[in-house]
């Protein structure tokens, strides 16, 4: 074999050696600040659990910010309607008794004061018996913290509140205690 041909062989060789050399030692560099030798201090496995766990968490935490929004709503149709139909309004109490403790029923029946069965539901109103007004409206429901709501309301022209313990159970809204207003004690 001629020597010139090994000679060009070896270059060649060499020069493809080299060029892999630098290419090895260039890529790692290309906008990855971690050096080849070094060891990845988390890989995908290590930092999922975490991530789903904090995933969970999130949701688990807008879940249960909905859900109370979505009782509050219904304590605020519900206490709207008792006072609209029932309490300001003419119709029968017994038609939503079910949403109230037996405790609450008890008392409403054991202050109703006329002939016949009935239920003393002006006791979630004032007990002012007239006042300048001819127009009885709820004014607001708020929440006040522990299941407890205050409506407050115009009474006739008289302002008035009372408060209202509700929990919320499959959608529907359930009395377990109230205060009256401040005018019935």
């Amino acid at each position: 074999m001629n020597n010139t041909h090994i000679m060009n062989i070896n270059v060649t060789s060499l020069f493809a050696f080299a060029l892999a050399a630098v290419s090895l030692a260039v890529l790692p560099s290309c906008g990855n600040t971690q050096a080849a030798s070094d060891k990845p201090t988390e890989t995908v496995s290590d930092t999922a659990p975490k991530d789903t766990a904090a995933a969970i968490a999130d949701t688990s935490v807008t879940a249960e910010a909905n859900d109370e929004a979505a009782d509050a709503k219904v304590v605020e149709d519900f206490l709207n309607k008792l006072y609209k139909n029932y309490v300001f309004g003419s119709r029968d109490f017994a038609k939503v008794k079910s949403q109230f403790a037996g405790s609450i029923v008890k008392r409403l029946r054991a202050e109703y004061e006329f002939d016949g069965g009935g239920y003393a539901v002006w006791l979630f109103r004032t007990a002012n018996q007239d006042g300048a007004s001819d127009k009885s409206e709820v004014k607001s429901v708020s929440a006040e913290g522990d299941g407890w709501y205050t409506v407050r309301y115009s009474d006739m022209g008289n302002a008035g509140s009372t408060r209202f313990k509700v929990t919320v159970t499959d959608g529907t809204a359930y009395v377990e205690d109230f205060t009256p207003d401040k005018s019935h004690r």
